[in-house]
């Protein structure tokens, strides 16, 4: 069987390091409810960790950014934010359901923090290449890319929030993401999540 040829690969720098949380790809949403007493935000705060991923990672990686958290690779540490956040974004009974609820929230935090945060939209139809150069620029801007599915038959990202580490482009034509989901690396076929269909979805990073 031939072996498929890599013909674009970004990921984000130092991630797997940077957000290595006592053994962890990122944060999860059971913490919530193992180290915080909080089965609510453990059953609808994918959102929130999306968000936590996103503050922590460009808090230790871009300068103006600094202010944002005392992050120190613990999960204690990790979910004092998530739980900061939560304040801003304000998960409801449905979660973070939105791209307009998570922007609103992540603009409300960082200017308490004094810094300008803003959602970079997509100005153009969302198209499987238009999507593709979305999330290049935002993961070589140095931002997670927030991925939000509601119902879908790819279970893991069904009615669920997950960060977008990395992407990478075959020379078939096939595009691989890989994510953050519940503090493991996972990687999925964007293709596959794209044309998969979903009563709503989106993607969105932060400058």
């Amino acid at each position: 069987m031939k072996e498929k040829n890599i013909i674009e690969e970004i990921n984000l720098d130092n991630f797997d390091d940077i957000m290595n949380i006592e053994g962890n790809y990122g944060g999860s949403q059971e913490w919530f409810l193992e180290f915080g007493d909080s089965k609510y935000l453990r059953d609808k705060g994918c959102g929130i960790i999306a968000a936590t991923n996103t503050i922590s990672y460009m808090a230790n990686t871009k300068d103006k950014y600094k202010l944002f958290t005392d992050y120190n690779k613990s999960i204690k540490s990790y979910l004092n934010l998530a739980f900061e956040l939560q304040q801003y974004i304000k998960a409801t009974p449905l979660g973070v359901f939105t791209i307009w609820q998570m922007n609103r929230g992540i603009k409300k935090f960082s200017k308490t923090k004094g810094i300008r945060l803003l959602p970079m939209k997509n100005i153009w139809k969302w198209t499987v290449e238009n999507s593709y150069q979305y999330i290049k620029s935002g993961l070589i801007y140095g931002s997670p890319v927030l991925m939000l599915t509601w119902n879908s038959k790819i279970k893991s990202l069904a009615n669920h929030w997950v960060s977008i580490t990395g992407i990478k482009k075959y020379e078939n034509g096939e595009i691989y993401i890989k994510v953050s989901n519940r503090g493991r690396v996972e990687e999925y076929n964007f293709k596959d999540w794209f044309y998969t269909p979903s009563l709503y979805k989106g993607l969105i990073y932060y400058q």
